[in-house]
C-alpha cells in the first residue's frame, strides 16, 4: 500500500544465532521486520544514544568515547536481560488472573494457553534486541559526511564494540545466572554468524563454546522514531531527513504570531525548524550557513544509496536481528534502479 520493501528470508535464518536452532526457527517478523523470531515470542527492544558517546562534538577534538561505550552496552545488555524477568512477572499476574476469573473453563483454556506460550518462549530464549539510535548526528558530530569511507570506518569500529560487548556481558550472565535452556554448541556452529564470530573473535567465541550465552539472540536496530523525538537526535540508522523545513501551526486570530489567514479563516503561524543537533553545530561554530556543516549533502535525499546499502551491510554484520531501514529515492526513479538496490543489497549481506 506504500513504498515496497524486502527481507532476505534466507539471510534471516542463516545469519542468526537464534534461527538455527528448530525451537527458534523464524516463522515471522515483529511489525518493522528488525526482529525476525518463532512464533509466540516477543521484541524486547533497548535503544542507546550514540551521539551521548561523542566527546567535543562538532569541535575540532571530537572523539568517540569508545572504553566507555563498552561499559554502556555492556551493562545495557544485563538491563535487556532483565526485562525478559519483567515480562515474565507480568504473565504469571495475568496468568494468576485468568485463574480467578469467572468464565467458563473452555474459554479460559484458550486464554490460558496463549499466554503459556509466551511464558514458555521467554524462560527458553530470553531473547534481547539491543540496539541504537543518532547514528547520523554520531558521525556529523565527529566531521563525518554519512556516507564517506570516513564514516563506514567509523561505525564498523562501533559496531565492533558494541558485538564484544554484547556477547561478553551474554556469556558472563550464563556463568552467573545460566544459559538459554537450549544452548548447543553444535547447533551454535551451523550459524553463519557465529562463524563470523569464531574468525573476528576468536577469545570470545571459545569462551561462548565452553560457557554458552544468556540470550538466544542480542541485537538489532529499530526504527526509533518517537525515541528519536524524545531526546532529539537523528533515528536509528537513519540519515537526517532534512536538515530545516517549515512548519504550520494554528493560532488565535488575535494572536500577533499569524503568519496568514486561510480560505475558512483559520489563522496560521509559520515557522523554520531545524534539526537540532545541526543547531548544536552552529553553536559550536558560530557558523549559521547550513552548506558549510558535516549534515550539507548527507541528508535522506543526497546520499548515493550504493553507499547507504554499504553503510547498512557494515553494521548488519555485527548484529544478530535485522534493521529497519529506509532508502529514499526521487519520485521519478525507474524500477531498473530499484531493482539494482535490492540486487546489491543481497550481494552486501543485508536482511
Amino acid at each position: 500500500t506504500a513504498e515496497p520493501g524486502i527481507i532476505f528470508w534466507d539471510r534471516q535464518h542463516h545469519y542468526s544465532t537464534s534461527s538455527v536452532y528448530p525451537e527458534f526457527r523464524n516463522s515471522s517478523t515483529n511489525p518493522c521486520s528488525e526482529i525476525a523470531m518463532q512464533g509466540g515470542d516477543s521484541c524486547r527492544l533497548i535503544a542507546l544514544n550514540l551521539f551521548s558517546f561523542v566527546e567535543d562534538a562538532f569541535g575540532r577534538n571530537a572523539f568517540f568515547d569508545e572504553d566507555k561505550f563498552y561499559k554502556v552496552v555492556y551493562e545495557a545488555q544485563r538491563l535487556n536481560d532483565d526485562l525478559v524477568d519483567l515480562e515474565l512477572e507480568a504473565i504469571d499476574r495475568i496468568l494468576d488472573k485468568v485463574e480467578g476469573d469467572p468464565e467458563p473453563e473452555s474459554i479460559k483454556a484458550l486464554e490460558r494457553e496463549t499466554w503459556q506460550m509466551l511464558r514458555d518462549n521467554g524462560v527458553r530464549g530470553r531473547r534481547t534486541g539491543l540496539g541504537f539510535t543518532a547514528l547520523a548526528d554520531t558521525l556529523a558530530g565527529m566531521g563525518f559526511k554519512y556516507d564517506s569511507e570516513e564514516a563506514r570506518g567509523m561505525i564498523e569500529q562501533i559496531m565492533r564494540i558494541k558485538c564484544q560487548a554484547e556477547f561478553d556481558s551474554s556469556i558472563d550472565m550464563a556463568v552467573q545466572r545460566g544459559k538459554f535452556i537450549d544452548f548447543d554448541a553444535e547447533i551454535e556452529k551451523q550459524s553463519d554468524f557465529v562463524k563470523m564470530l569464531e574468525v573476528e573473535f576468536p577469545e570470545l567465541f571459545e569462551r561462548m563454546m565452553k560457557h554458552g550465552r544468556r540470550n538466544v539472540s542480542l541485537s538489532t536496530v529499530a526504527p526509533t522514531g518517537t525515541l528519536s523525538m524524545m531526546t532529539q537526535t537523528s533515528s536509528g540508522i537513519e540519515p537526517v531527513f532534512m536538515l530545516s523545513y517549515k512548519r504550520r501551526r494554528k493560532v488565535s486570530s488575535d494572536s500577533d504570531q499569524v503568519s496568514f489567514v486561510d480560505d475558512t479563516g483559520d489563522a496560521w503561524e509559520e515557522f523554520e525548524v531545524r534539526h537540532h543537533k545541526l543547531n548544536e553545530w552552529s553553536e559550536v561554530n558560530h557558523e549559521w550557513d547550513i552548506s558549510k556543516s558535516p549534515y550539507a549533502g548527507s541528508t535522506a535525499q543526497q546520499i548515493d544509496w550504493s553507499r547507504r546499502v554499504d553503510m547498512q551491510s557494515v553494521i548488519q554484520k555485527y548484529v544478530t536481528h535485522s534493521i529497519s531501514s529506509t532508502i529514499n529515492l526521487a519520485a521519478d526513479v525507474t524500477p531498473e534502479i530499484v531493482g539494482e538496490i535490492y540486487l546489491r543489497s543481497w550481494e552486501k549481506g543485508l536482511k
